[in-house]
């Protein structure tokens, strides 16, 4: 095979060479002219943009006055309270989660509330005034958020229902003794906790209650079961309100009796006796009677003080009022004293005033007070709370008060300026038609501190002149 001469192979390298060079030349000269047409056209398609961007802002500046541009609402300013009255005496703020239950200690010193963003607080209702700091202790919740609260009958503890684990649990109020310095004398811990339902039940907790014996804690689910615990958590009893579902139930003040209400127009009472040892019960529960009059669904119930009435709320835009003081063993039945009519706006809840003079009807965002003597409108509150609306309203067991809560963060505190002028007219004309000194003298000082009380909030008591 013939070979090229050397001098020949050299050349032949040489000009390959020169040809990859210039390739790469031509190669990098090409892109270099492409990334430098595409810089151009950005920065052109930018200027354009902040050209048409500057004149809408020039055209929108001709167009407005140069005043500052007021903030944007955000959500924490959307969750300010916006309710105002004469009558406000103070708002309870400081949960960062919708309150969604709130209960007062018997002997009227402190309220309890609960939340959905794992806390409860512990309100001391001596410093609901315009004048004073509401101070309060924050309860905080491991990994749950308590759904339903109420105190214990010796105002020294408070059970609160953990929704998602289905358990009660049980915190002590103690006096704080190691730091004299502290702002508020109280402190809460953990006392101890019990399952009440099962993880799989699909049935709601309504209500919670204690009786004042301490001889039982009542729950109330949204089928139609009502569950009677010991102290301890031991499984007392259960009850079948046959209401289809339930809306919900309470313990009477005097602790004997239970008394449910639901989608049926019926209320039905049960009493509940205690063992010796009062940890136990002597046997079931005992259907007691029965209010019969409403014609719908009777969404709300309440006790007076002394569990002689009650009062209801349905459906059928009716509440009433009863006197449940019967001998219900012989076969009477509870006495109809006043039927009123009120405007629903949705699911209702009602409240009855420890003395049993005046009501108070929630229903969307308003709460009407009524008067028990002739079913007249005392005063309505609109507005308290935003979003769904109100869906607890409780009077201080001193009457003093009316609390609410709703779906927002803050609780508003009215004076119950309704229920004392009804408790001034009331006691005025029964110490002016009694014969007996010892009742006019509890009348008269009746009136006296009823009167003490408006008058230190600046309210007039809205007597006649003369």
């Amino acid at each position: 095979m013939e070979t090229l001469p050397e001098n020949d192979t050299f050349s032949a390298l040489l000009i390959g060479f020169m040809g990859v060079v210039i390739f790469m030349l031509l190669y990098f000269f090409q892109s270099s002219r492409k990334k430098d047409s595409t810089s151009v056209s950005s920065i052109d398609e930018k200027s354009n943009w902040n050209a048409e961007k500057n004149g809408k802002q020039s055209s929108k500046s001709a167009s407005q006055p140069s005043a500052k541009q007021p903030k944007p609402t955000t959500k924490k300013d959307a969750k300010s309270p916006q309710f105002t009255h004469e009558w406000l005496a103070c708002t309870l703020k400081g949960h960062t989660g919708n309150v969604l239950d709130i209960d007062f200690s018997p002997n009227g010193k402190y309220l309890i509330s609960c939340d959905d963003d794992r806390s409860c607080f512990l309100w001391f209702t001596k410093d609901w005034s315009v004048r004073k700091a509401v101070s309060s202790v924050k309860v905080p919740l491991q990994l749950d958020h308590g759904s339903r609260v109420a105190f214990s009958p010796d105002s020294k503890a408070f059970i609160v229902n953990l929704y998602n684990s289905r358990s009660l649990a049980v915190y002590k109020l103690a006096r704080s003794t190691d730091d004299p310095a502290r702002k508020t004398p109280l402190t809460v811990s953990h006392l101890s906790e019990f399952q009440h339902q099962d993880p799989g039940d699909p049935a709601e907790l309504l209500s919670l209650g204690v009786a004042s014996t301490g001889g039982f804690v009542m729950t109330c689910y949204s089928d139609t079961r009502i569950k009677l615990w010991s102290r301890r958590g031991d499984h007392l009893a259960t009850i079948d309100t046959c209401h289809m579902t339930n809306c919900m139930a309470a313990v009477s003040p005097c602790g004997r009796f239970v008394a449910s209400c639901g989608f049926t127009p019926d209320v039905k009472v049960w009493e509940v006796s205690l063992d010796k040892s009062g940890s136990g019960l002597s046997g079931p529960p005992a259907r007691a009677f029965e209010l019969k009059g409403h014609n719908a669904q009777v969404d709300g119930l309440a006790f007076s003080a002394d569990s002689t009435r009650m009062a209801t709320a349905s459906k059928d835009t009716t509440w009433k009022l009863w006197n449940i003081d019967v001998r219900y063993k012989l076969g009477e039945d509870p006495k109809l004293l006043v039927t009123g009519r009120f405007r629903r706006d949705g699911l209702c809840r009602i409240a009855l005033s420890p003395d049993a003079r005046c009501v108070a009807i929630a229903t969307g965002v308003s709460v009407t007070v009524y008067s028990c003597l002739d079913a007249s409108q005392l005063a309505q509150f609109s507005g308290l709370h935003q979003g769904a609306g109100v869906s607890r309203a409780l009077f201080h067991p001193r009457a003093q008060f009316l609390v609410t809560c709703g779906s927002d963060r803050h609780m508003p505190v009215l004076l119950n300026v309704p229920g004392a002028r009804a408790a001034i007219a009331d006691c005025a004309a029964k110490a002016k038609s009694t014969q007996s000194r010892a009742q006019r003298e509890m009348f008269e000082q009746e009136l006296a501190e009823t009167r003490a009380f408006l008058a230190g909030h600046g309210v007039a008591t809205g007597e006649a002149a003369g």
